[in-house]
Order: C-alpha cells, then sequence, then structure tokens
C-alpha cells in the first residue's frame, strides 16, 4: 500500500482533506433547490462507498510499504467483515432516517432527540454488553445527556410561536434514527474482534504497543494511566525507544538533540519516568546506540 513518507505531502494531504470536510456541505447547498436533503445524503453515503473502493484498489494496493488490500482483504474472518458492512448500514440508515426527520420537524427538534438517543442508548447498550471503563463517570455522562434533550425541549416548547406544532411524524423518525443508531458500534467493535487477540500472540503484543505505549512508570501517563508493571513490558520498551528517537531526530519544531543529551534528559526523568530497570539496561548499551545512531545519520 502506499504509505506517505514525505512531511510535505503529508500536510498537503492534510490540507485537501480539510478542504473536501469543510465544504462538501456547500455542494448539498447548490443540489437543495431540487433535491431534498435525505436524498442528497442517499448519494452521499454511495459515493463515500465509491471513493473507498477505489481508494483500495489504488493507494491501498500500489507500493512496497504494508500489505496490499486484497491481501489484508482475505486474511481477514468473514463475520468479522461482516459485523463491519452490518455497522456501516445500520449508521447511514440512521443517518438518512435522521435527515428525513431534520426535512420534516426542523434540526432544533430531530438532531437533539435523534443524537442524544442514540448517545444514550448506544452508552447503555455497549457498556452491558461489554463493560468497560469507569461506569460513574459513564452514568454522569448519560446523565447530562439525558438532561440536556430534555432542556433543548423545553427551550423549543417555550419558543414556539402561535399555533405551530411539533410533527408527530418528524418526531416518530428521530427517536426511530436514535435507536438505531445506537445498535452500529456494537457491530463495528465486533469487526475489530479485539477480545481474540490473547489466542494470537503477535497481535496481543502489537495491541498492547499501540494502546499504552505512552503510559509513565509512575502512573501519569494516558489513555488508562497505568502504573508500574501494569503497563506491559512490550509497551514499555517501545516507549523508551520512541522517545529516544523523537529526542535525537530532527522535528519541524526542535532540532534533533545529540546521543548524549538525549540519554541524560532521559535518565533525569525529563521525558517521564521509566522502569528502572530498562534505564540501567539503556546506561549499560549506551556505546552500541550512540554507535547505531551515528550510522544512520
Amino acid at each position: 500500500m502506499f504509505i506517505v513518507q514525505d512531511y510535505s505531502l503529508a500536510i498537503l494531504f492534510c490540507v485537501v482533506t480539510m478542504l473536501c470536510w469543510g465544504s462538501w456541505g456547500n455542494t448539498q447547498k447548490l443540489a437543495s433547490k431540487t433535491w431534498r436533503y435525505e436524498f442528497f445524503y442517499w448519494d452521499y453515503v454511495i459515493g463515500v462507498l465509491l471513493f473507498s473502493v477505489f481508494s483500495a484498489f489504488t493507494l491501498g494496493s500500489f507500493g512496497s510499504e504494508g500489505q496490499g488490500f486484497l491481501l489484508n482483504l482475505a486474511q481477514a474472518d468473514m463475520r468479522s467483515l461482516g459485523s463491519a458492512f452490518l455497522g456501516g448500514i445500520i449508521f447511514n440508515a440512521a443517518n438518512i432516517l435522521l435527515s428525513a426527520a431534520i426535512a420534516i420537524c426542523g434540526l432544533s427538534v430531530a438532531f437533539p432527540v435523534g443524537i442524544g438517543l442514540a448517545l444514550v442508548l448506544g452508552v447503555l447498550v455497549n457498556y452491558f454488553g461489554a463493560a468497560k471503563g469507569e461506569p460513574l463517570y459513564i452514568f454522569i455522562g448519560v446523565a447530562l445527556i439525558a438532561v440536556a434533550i430534555l432542556l433543548n425541549g423545553l427551550a423549543y416548547k417555550k419558543a414556539l410561536v402561535g399555533s405551530k406544532k411539533v410533527s408527530g411524524k418528524g418526531l416518530f423518525i428521530s427517536v426511530a434514527a436514535g435507536v438505531i443508531m445506537a445498535f452500529f458500534y456494537r457491530f463495528v467493535a465486533a469487526s475489530m474482534d479485539l477480545d481474540n487477540f490473547a489466542e494470537q500472540p503477535l497481535l496481543q503484543t502489537a495491541y498492547e504497543i499501540a494502546r499504552w505505549h505512552h503510559e509513565r512508570w509512575d502512573g501519569r501517563g494516558y489513555p488508562d494511566g497505568l502504573k508500574g508493571d501494569e503497563i506491559p513490558i512490550s509497551a514499555q520498551l517501545v516507549s523508551l525507544a520512541d522517545v529516544y528517537d523523537a529526542l535525537t531526530s530532527e522535528r519541524c519544531y526542535k532540532k534533533a538533540f545529540s546521543h548524549e543529551k538525549a540519554v541524560q534528559m532521559i535518565l533525569n526523568g525529563e521525558c517521564g519516568a521509566f522502569n528502572p530497570l530498562l534505564l540501567q539496561c539503556l546506561t549499560d548499551i549506551q556505546a552500541d546506540l550512540k554507535e547505531e545512531l551515528q550510522q544512520h545519520n
């Protein structure tokens, strides 16, 4: 597959993404006189699908880095692919219904009801399906969303002028959209198959590194605030290597530090706390590490 290696090209891609993401609504505005929004969104979804397939067989298949799209597809479990596909169908079906509801009863009613309900039910469905995270914070968040929905309803009722009433049909479609959208993530999560990593040691290690390489020995890292030996050793090793590489490499915001300066900063705790045993290993291999760095510079 094609992987961007050049910094300038990466910035260019970011700018193109920003322009496309920020201006796609303008195309709907151009079509609004002859094309209802819910129909436009349907075409928008089809466009996203077609462009994704096109990207998969071009940027996702050419180049010397990583695996090609078809090879990745062949290795994927059919149940996981089905779950991902079904999750996408549910998400976009809910959005199409929400778009129809907005056209009938307005954004101020359809969006808070539909999205608010999706957030509340989605959190409950996912939490009781696979309990993860701190329940106190989770349910406080759910309660705040519910309060926001109620306040929005009261504010809208107060703002009603004359005999204007909320469309029952539009409200029903908003609720249906919210209920349907609440279930999409369960299928997306199932497609990622995170619970089966234990059966594949290499994937388990990759997952540990990706998730926890920003944790720190004293518990002041992120995302989970793990401390000491709670952090998998694979993530500890990559974390230390990542910091050393960042210090000794030139970045757009800084010059590269010397090997000596980088090691001194790490040992002094200027880049966070690390396992004392790994710091001793770093001290023991300083000479070899410096030689490797000089060979690659």
